[in-house]
């Protein structure tokens, strides 16, 4: 059973994530701070509900660095809601890096308050030691005080596992205390791609009160990120310089278009 009393959105800086058209989260990279900040300029020129720095990008993630950059990307989004993310190399990131550092940074990024949303791997969970099993749920507990809402994810960049695998994967990872579930896929065919639809639309039935965001990658699965008011994905990912997944439309083009489909 999924936790009850929760809204069917997350609020964040004004932004509703979960009613309405879905909101537009434009990603930030770089591997140093004028990279960042150059991605930066370009992702607020097109306008975006929210705002992602990927910090597994830079070249230095030592807590420190992370903090004191951030303090600047922080004061550059202005009023715009700011999801920080590291994604691993196991789901398609830029680097591996250890739980104890994982744990250790994402607590640094949620105890300087900047940050409006994290991003948590699900399986980073399964990847720990025996002994350091808590680490994830103490992250989410720490996240709880810092009043910051959480995206537990997961990602596939080989396949798409069947449609009752990815709804409870899902239901999983709001039992395990998450505000925001997100699942991105990689289709085979457009059977794959359908499966993450009606994952999303029996997600919508059965749990109306838990936002999710979902995507089927590549240009094979390119509709999915166009048509989640239809099926229920809350927020999809436009590209600015840069796409940070495969089958990121152009934010502009996006927005664009999700107006023509929520009009």
């Amino acid at each position: 059973m999924v936790p009850s009393g929760m809204s069917n959105s997350v609020m964040v800086r004004g932004v509703s994530i979960g009613t309405g058209m879905p909101k537009i989260c434009v990603p930030v990279m770089g591997s140093g701070e004028a990279n960042v900040l150059d991605d930066l300029k370009a992702a607020l020129a097109c306008q975006p509900d929210v705002l992602e720095w990927r910090i597994d990008w830079l070249e230095d993630i030592s807590p420190a660095a992370v903090c004191a950059l951030l303090e600047k990307v922080r004061a550059a989004a202005g009023n715009i809601p700011l999801l920080v993310t590291f994604r691993t190399s196991h789901e398609g990131g830029q680097r591996a890096i250890s739980a104890v550092d994982y744990a250790a940074l994402l607590s640094a990024v949620l105890r300087t308050g900047m940050a409006d949303l994290i991003d948590m791997e699900l399986a980073m969970a399964a990847r720990c030691p025996a002994d350091l099993s808590g680490l994830v749920m103490e992250m989410r507990a720490l996240a709880y005080e810092c009043g910051v809402p959480v995206i537990y994810s997961y990602h596939n960049f080989e396949e798409t596992p069947p449609q009752d695998e990815l709804v409870e994967k899902m239901k999983q990872m709001f039992l395990r205390g998450c505000d925001i579930a997100k699942i991105a896929v990689m289709p085979k065919s457009s059977a794959d791609v359908l499966a993450l639809l009606g994952a999303t639309e029996e997600m919508k039935q059965l749990f109306p009160n838990c936002p999710v965001i979902t995507m089927s990658m590549g240009r094979l699965g390119m509709v999915s990120r166009l048509c989640g008011e239809t099926f229920g994905s809350a927020l999809t990912f436009g590209s600015a310089a840069r796409a940070s997944a495969p089958g990121q439309v152009p934010a502009l083009k996006l927005r664009r278009t999700l107006e023509l489909l929520h009009n």
